[in-house]
């Protein structure tokens, strides 16, 4: 490691949509690669210009290096910098015993918190920034499109922000009786989401949030958002993906259509979280 570098003993990492995506080809990456960026692990040796951390300390990674020095840099936009580096994607991950990752992205964990809970910072700090896109006001009625672990994190992040109402749209029964021992209850199959959304609210969500990744949930993202709504697409669809819109439904409708691109400044609240037991994260896990 350099002087500005940690090396952390690997001890759990995620296997995230990314990783699939990239694994199956869906996204271009310079091989070959170690993937793994869902990463919590023990330091083990800390560079010279660092007197805060020692040994045996339990860590989470936010795997998004940027420059510091580009014009979204300096406008606090770093997860949008195009010199970004991220651990697993564009340098050696943590699929390996031992991954180096500069100081500012490592963050210390408490000790109640597993190695399991700790490679899910991660994902919540993508989930949160999310939440902070959609902008959910008390009250609002949101619709999240996918209920894996990230659509299940975002259920609940809704839920403690504020949302009266979240429906999930899940085909996989297992997800399905996950997302029920959650507590959370509206879990409808794809097919009758929209059906239910609009006889339960009669106007249809304030929020609709597409977390599956895939062309039929982005494109009915646009039934289910109310007149005024929102749209956040946060599901990785693949590049070559698109979909037909109609320029008069967005004008008419004045639907606002958001992006939700990695994890901006959410690294630290999303420990806070975790830490303190606001949303459950190891019913997610379903497989070690």
């Amino acid at each position: 490691i350099s002087d500005n570098e940690v090396l952390v003993h690997v001890k759990a990492t995620g296997l995230c949509g990314t990783d699939s995506h990239i694994f199956a080809g869906n996204m271009t990456v310079s091989t070959p690669l170690i993937m793994g960026h869902e990463i919590c692990g023990e330091i083990c040796e800390v560079g010279a210009d660092f007197t805060d951390l020692s040994c045996g300390m339990k860590v989470a990674i936010d795997p998004n290096i940027s420059c510091g020095s580009c014009f979204y840099c300096r406008r606090g936009e770093v997860h949008l910098c195009p010199n970004l580096e991220a651990v697993g994607v564009t340098r050696h991950g943590g699929f390996t015993e031992y991954v180096r990752v500069p100081r500012p992205n490592v963050f210390v964990l408490p000790n109640q918190l597993s190695c399991r809970e700790g490679a899910m910072v991660e994902p919540v700090s993508c989930c949160l920034h999310g939440i902070d896109r959609a902008g959910i006001k008390a009250g609002d009625v949101v619709t999240i499109l996918g209920g894996g672990a990230i659509g299940l994190i975002l259920a609940q992040l809704a839920s403690i922000s504020g949302a009266s109402q979240v429906f999930i749209s899940e085909p996989d029964e297992s997800r399905q009786q996950v997302a029920g021992n959650l507590g959370l209850c509206n879990v409808l199959n794809p097919e009758h989401i929209s059906t239910e959304v609009l006889q339960q609210t009669k106007e249809g969500a304030d929020i609709v949030i597409e977390a599956a990744g895939n062309k039929s949930a982005a494109r009915q993202s646009f039934d289910l958002a109310r007149r005024g709504g929102t749209i956040l697409f946060f599901g990785v669809c693949p590049e070559s993906v698109t979909i037909p819109v109609a320029p008069f439904s967005v004008y008419e409708k004045e639907l606002t259509i958001k992006g939700c691109f990695l994890n901006p400044f959410t690294t630290e609240r999303a420990v806070q979280l975790v830490a303190k037991r606001r949303i459950e994260i190891d019913r997610l896990i379903t497989h070690e």
